[in-house]
């Protein structure tokens, strides 16, 4: 991690942990979390590199941003398009000169089709989006970071990976890949610096919608449904509390100081 930056003061890692001049590539940021994610981010004083597909709403998220981090930038990138990850990966590092976390935010979960109704062709863009582009993304970005020897990476999976429910096979699915591929990286990379995070929306109220945008899109009234700043809070806190793996309800350590990383269930 940069020199300076998300620093913790004291002997306690979860005392405070300093954003100011932190380095953080966030996917996803046109609206709900993601766009969450960039306002607190940029209020707790990191420098934020983030993508979506919708220029117009992408702006205003950054336009909101600079108020309080006049470096941040944003990039339109369609995240289904794996070279249009790599370019993203290229020039977030180029503007920000190096990254100190990535948080992979952006994901499609709205989308409902059984198992042997849902169109080849929209199984592919699902696996695309919410496993192979941030594995990609992650494949750009890591060794930079662990040849630093500090950082932190952050994926949000799905309580559907564990619990997959008639319509959302093929997201469950990609849900799951994610959460086993970055459980194997975490454990071969342990001793590298570079710590890594899963994040598990609460089923209470369920997961709102997502698209490739965004990590909520309203497509439920219901008062249960976590509010996005709340949950981008949530995840952040994670970074700082150097919880490995947690629900965005109820988080709670589960690694400590450098050790190698165990995930609860």
């Amino acid at each position: 991690m940069a020199a300076g930056t998300g620093a913790t003061t004291g002997t306690d890692p979860t005392a405070h942990f300093d954003w100011t001049g932190t380095r953080v590539v966030v996917t996803g940021t046109s609206s709900g979390i993601g766009a969450a994610l960039a306002h607190e981010l940029a209020k707790a004083g990191a420098v934020v590199a983030m993508c979506a597909r919708r220029t117009e709403l992408l702006d205003a998220v950054l336009a909101d941003a600079r108020r309080h981090s006049p470096d941040s930038v944003a990039f339109t990138v369609d995240l289904a398009d794996l070279e249009a990850v790599d370019r993203f990966a290229a020039d977030a590092t180029a503007a920000l000169g190096g990254v100190d976390v990535l948080i992979h935010n952006a994901a499609l979960s709205n989308y409902h089709a059984g198992a042997l109704d849902t169109p080849w062709d929209d199984v592919e863009y699902l696996v695309r989006v919410n496993y192979l582009s941030p594995v990609r993304l992650t494949r750009a970005l890591l060794p930079a970071m662990l040849a630093q020897g500090s950082g932190h990476v952050v994926a949000v999976s799905s309580m559907a990976k564990q619990m997959s429910s008639p319509g959302e096979s093929a997201y469950a699915a990609t849900k799951a890949a994610l959460s086993a591929w970055f459980e194997a990286l975490a454990t071969e990379e342990w001793t590298g610096g570079v710590r890594f995070h899963l994040v598990y929306p609460a089923l209470i109220g369920l997961e709102p919608g997502v698209d490739a945008d965004d990590s909520v899109a309203d497509t439920s009234d219901s008062s249960e449904v976590i509010p996005a700043p709340v949950l981008a809070r949530a995840m952040l806190r994670q970074v700082e509390r150097d919880e490995s793996s947690c629900s965005c309800r109820t988080p709670r350590p589960t690694s400590s100081g450098t050790g190698r990383p165990t995930w609860c269930r």
